[in-house]
């Protein structure tokens, strides 16, 4: 019978990553729009980790700078495929929003919220790969600018403006005849 041990370093490793790994997953996930490929980036960037033999108790911001990681390795892999996943329409997953059920609401208003909430990811997934990320980390995750500021490495008053164009062509998007709550049911 063979037994497989962990190391005290791959015990550490483990017991530091796992309180950020649900967000990364979740946010890979709103990146690739598809499981598998969310999966396969959180795990290239753990090994990359674990190979580099990262300690995160010596970074000052784990969470900010493990989000930051994988977005550069995102973008990294973007490149070297050079195509983006969302040209590719009848591919994309539509669950970058959560919903989580609340029970005491009737079946109605649930259905309606549910709908919304479809809408809502259509509709995001017509944005730019950029505007996607800003919106999925600033208005769904609820990272602050400043903790973007440091994920993206961009200034602040650029995500600014770029969050500003990001909501206003969401606007727009929901504006037009398509979103519109009198042609919803047509």
């Amino acid at each position: 019978m063979i037994k497989f041990f962990k190391s005290s370093r791959e015990n550490e490793f483990t017991r530091q990553i796992k309180p950020y790994l649900q967000g990364m997953y979740r946010q890979a996930y709103r990146l690739t729009t598809n499981q598998d490929d969310a999966e396969d980036l959180v795990q290239d960037l753990l090994m990359r980790l674990f190979e580099k033999k990262v300690d995160l108790s010596e970074i000052e911001r784990p969470q900010s700078w493990l989000m930051r990681s994988l977005y550069n390795l995102f973008i990294d892999d973007l490149r070297k495929k050079n195509h983006l996943p969302i040209d590719n329409k009848e591919n994309l997953s539509n669950e970058i929003i959560d919903f989580t059920g609340d029970y005491s609401k009737s079946p109605h208003i649930l259905h309606q919220q549910d709908y919304t909430n479809k809408n809502l990811i259509n509709v995001i997934k017509t944005l730019n790969m950029d505007q996607q990320a800003l919106i999925s980390l600033h208005d769904v995750e609820g990272y602050t600018l400043a903790e973007l500021s440091e994920i993206m490495d961009i200034p602040i008053g650029t995500l600014k403006s770029r969050l500003h164009r990001a909501r206003q062509s969401l606007r727009d998007i929901i504006s037009m005849e398509p979103f519109t709550e009198k042609n919803r049911l047509k």
